[in-house]
């Protein structure tokens, strides 16, 4: 029996390798795009920080961008978790602007094992496969999981910790329940959403068997709640504290429920017909809901592995992830506007989502009969088919639609004009974008500056000149502007036309250096 158990037991790690051989090969494809795309704004601004961590001393306690020109540029942002990977290997092997792209893959890897391997020990063998298949196949994990953001580090200690609390609950092994709350809280510290699975956490503590009594496992995960509440809000009130001190004075996340008040929410609907955007067209899509709607429609049962051996077992946890989706929603309800302007932020739903689609892949694949029937293998194929044409066209779709293609290019071009400690000032394609700086390998400023509103073009004139002679005092040595630079006002306004009297005086005051269909430099005379 015990020779047995260890082959099925080497069959599971198994499969698990040839899936995770089937997400990197899924990832690998845009791991070295530069950062023009559909999250591009967010990217860059990620990596920034990436680059002044070792400027820092290496401390993650000050996150900083580089378009703030002279000043330093600290913002209220989430404790620096992916960003330290990265900026590790570009301490081991030079600067390369898809190091966060790797990072974030291997957090990605993580979560996918650490799904895998909770659902296996909650459920089944076929369960967990099915669920780490569909992760590697999902949307929303070869897009997410392959950007330069923060998400994929949280998703990865989130889903690491709710494993190991399951396994160190039943192994009664302490430093595994050590290594779980110490993962929980770097999660919640990556990125609050995290916080989205905290009622699963305490399901967990409350249902799974092991040798400590409820009341004592409560009690301690109390005590863990207590410390990691201390720990959070201390760090949260340090960001707070940063982005309330330091110019641009910007703290990161807006649109909340207390901020934009409930009235406005529900006008709006909860922006529930942008969130189906977003879940339909590229997070998840309708194959892998559908699939999750089947095990959400269906009581928490399962086989046991075998053939013809169905005898129906009692499931740990059978809720988990219904209390995981439980907490998402809360979220959304507090948050809605965040979450659907910066779409990413689904992504912590992205494991529970998955784990009931693997459960309903099962269900439909086998309709209740023998796993190695000739229909539940021919349903099988079909169904990874359907899953496998119909989410790597979505991931494409938004991988490789490209808004800074001519910030990423101008960038370029700054870094081979601009001399060491020379500053630049840039109009991106869109107002704010700071992908030019970040590709320019200078710091700077954003034109319009950050003091302003600025996504939005200033008053045109003496203004906006008055502004670029400041700028030239306090070192600006470099304009670039995106010939295609756009403001976000209703509606946009283009920055050739608007700026017409702000072109006229730097053609005429400073030099232009470079002049191409998609971009114009000029340098800036010192006064």
């Amino acid at each position: 029996m015990g020779a047995k158990g260890s082959q099925q037991g080497r069959l599971v790690y198994l499969f698990l390798g040839g899936i995770l051989v089937v997400a990197v090969a899924l990832r690998l494809g845009d791991l070295t795009q530069p950062l023009t795309d559909w999250f591009t704004w967010r990217e860059a601004s990620t990596a920034m920080m990436a680059d002044n961590l070792p400027k820092n001393g290496w401390s993650p306690f000050w996150p900083e961008v580089s378009w703030n020109g002279d000043r330093p540029g600290y913002q209220g942002r989430e404790f620096q978790t992916l960003t330290y990977v990265a900026a590790y290997l570009d301490h081991l092997l030079g600067w390369r602007d898809w190091h966060g792209r790797l990072a974030a893959m291997l957090f990605g890897l993580v979560t996918l094992t650490s799904l895998h391997n909770l659902v296996l020990r909650l459920r089944n063998s076929w369960d967990a496969r099915a669920a780490a298949l569909i992760y590697a196949l999902l949307p929303a994990a070869i897009v997410v999981d392959t950007s330069y953001l923060p998400d994929p580090a949280m998703v990865a200690f989130v889903t690491l910790a709710l494993w190991l609390l399951v396994k160190g609950l039943q192994e009664h092994h302490p430093v595994t329940l050590w290594t779980a709350a110490g993962a929980g809280i770097l999660g919640i510290l990556a990125k609050l959403p995290a916080l989205a699975a905290l009622p699963a956490a305490f399901y967990i503590v409350w249902c799974v068997p092991t040798k400590l009594a409820r009341r004592k496992r409560i009690v301690l995960f109390g005590l863990w709640l207590c410390l990691a509440i201390v720990l959070v809000s201390l760090y949260y009130r340090w960001t707070v504290h940063l982005g309330r001190t330091y110019p641009p004075y910007h703290i990161a996340g807006q649109g909340y429920i207390w901020s934009d008040g409930f009235t406005e929410f529900l006008s709006k609907r909860f922006f529930v017909k942008e969130a189906l955007f977003h879940v339909r067209t590229w997070l998840w899509g309708w194959p892998i809901m559908l699939l999750c709607a089947v095990a959400l429609c269906s009581p928490p049962i399962s086989g046991q592995d075998g053939g013809a051996e169905r005898a129906k077992t009692e499931i740990l946890a059978p809720w988990i992830f219904h209390v995981w989706l439980g907490g998402f929603a809360l979220l959304y309800f507090i948050a809605a506007r965040e979450i659907v302007e910066q779409p990413w932020n689904f992504h912590i739903a992205s494991p529970a989502i998955v784990a009931l689609a693997g459960i309903g892949f099962v269900k439909v694949a086998t309709l209740g009969r023998d796993k190695y029937e000739l229909g539940t293998l021919a349903r099988t194929i079909a169904l990874i088919a359907v899953l496998l044409a119909s989410n790597i066209i979505a991931a494409k779709e938004v991988k490789q639609t490209f808004l800074a293609t001519a910030d990423y290019e101008l960038g370029n071009a700054l870094a081979r004009l601009a001399g060491p400690e020379e500053l630049v000032v840039v109009s991106g394609g869109v107002a704010g974008n700071p992908v030019a700086i970040y590709y320019s390998r200078h710091r700077g400023w954003l034109f319009p500056l950050p003091d302003d509103y600025f996504t939005v073009y200033m008053e045109d004139g003496e203004p906006s000149i008055m502004v670029i002679k400041d700028l030239i005092r306090r070192g600006a040595r470099w304009f670039g502007i995106v010939k295609s630079a756009a403001d976000l006002s209703e509606p946009p306004q283009t920055f050739d036309q608007h700026h017409g009297q702000l072109l006229a005086y730097l053609a005429t005051a400073h030099s232009l250096e470079a002049d191409t269909p998609k971009y114009q430099i000029y340098r800036l005379r010192a006064p």
